[in-house]
């Protein structure tokens, strides 16, 4: 048992190596200290070559120290919300190919080019087994209404029919009159089984930190969050833009690396000056 939990732990913490370091195997069996320079440097995405513009663009506002020109924080809708809270569902090797094999992760980019390159087609099963690890699909029921580039699984095509009885206790039911059953996706509650739909509820507004923290849209929490950074709310504005696929993949690629995310992310579309006035009212303090 404790060479299992052992075996367990070395596996986890390769895991962990392989998604922050460039030599995950030195670090996980060679190395009796923790590598404290986890955090790759944030380059920028290139324009990747596979858009095809069909991602619907949403608006943010984000909020901005006027003195240092740092993005604090935005506030979203749940189009917005929804995509930032699909990272966590995306698969790696999906993610490495919508960032066109440079996500920065550890040594991940090298595994995802080698399953890619011409020297290792001989020793997959089929062009399909190696498209699983290259491209692999979203579980059903997981997409978005508004998704970056990734397919989900086919929904099941068998039909099943029981009734409730059997259903519950979990029986084959014999008699002609059960009940057709089918998956429902939980995103779209009490709607035939479709794919789509989103994780907030509509007409929602949320507060996304530069940290990617996310938290209720309020005075209160406004102004705690200012004064914890040791900003002025007169030293503070509001700047609205404009989010399509290229700069969702630009923050999801920082989602994966950096801890000042929204920077990352945005801090090059804003002017060299910024608005005048003082309309940070109309952001947190309604």
């Amino acid at each position: 048992m404790f060479l299992l939990l052992l075996i367990l732990s070395k596996v986890l913490h390769l895991l962990k190596r392989s998604l922050l370091s460039k030599t995950p195997m030195t670090d996980t069996f060679l190395s009796n200290e923790e590598n404290t320079e986890d955090v790759a440097p944030f380059e920028p995405l290139s324009r990747p070559n596979h858009l095809e513009n069909r991602f619907r663009k949403m608006k943010v506002k984000l909020l901005i120290n006027k003195s240092s020109g740092r993005v604090l924080c935005l506030e979203a809708k749940e189009d917005f919300t929804n995509l930032v809270l699909s990272f966590l569902t995306l698969p790696l090797g999906s993610v490495i190919r919508l960032l066109g094999g440079h996500s920065s992760m550890g040594s991940l980019d090298n595994l995802y080019e080698t399953v890619g390159s011409s020297k290792m087609k001989d020793f997959f099963y089929s062009t399909k087994s190696k498209d699983m690890l290259l491209n692999p699909k979203l579980p059903l029921h997981f997409s978005l209404d508004e998704q970056l580039q990734i397919k989900e699984e086919d929904p099941i095509t068998h039909e099943g029919r029981r009734c409730a009885d059997c259903f519950r206790k979990n029986m084959v039911c014999s008699g002609p009159w059960g009940e057709k059953l089918c998956f429902m996706n939980p995103k779209l509650p009490g709607q035939e089984a479709r794919g789509g739909g989103g994780f907030i509820k509509k007409e929602t507004l949320l507060l996304i930190n530069d940290d990617q923290t996310i938290q209720p849209l309020s005075p209160i929490h406004g102004i705690l969050d200012l004064d914890k950074l040791n900003v002025l709310v007169s030293n503070s504005e509001e700047h609205e833009i404009e989010v399509g696929e290229e700069k969702a993949l630009t923050l999801l690629k920082a989602s994966l690396i950096s801890r000042s995310v929204l920077n990352h992310a945005f801090k090059e579309r804003l002017p060299s000056e910024l608005l005048l006035g003082g309309i940070v009212d109309n952001f947190i303090f309604r």
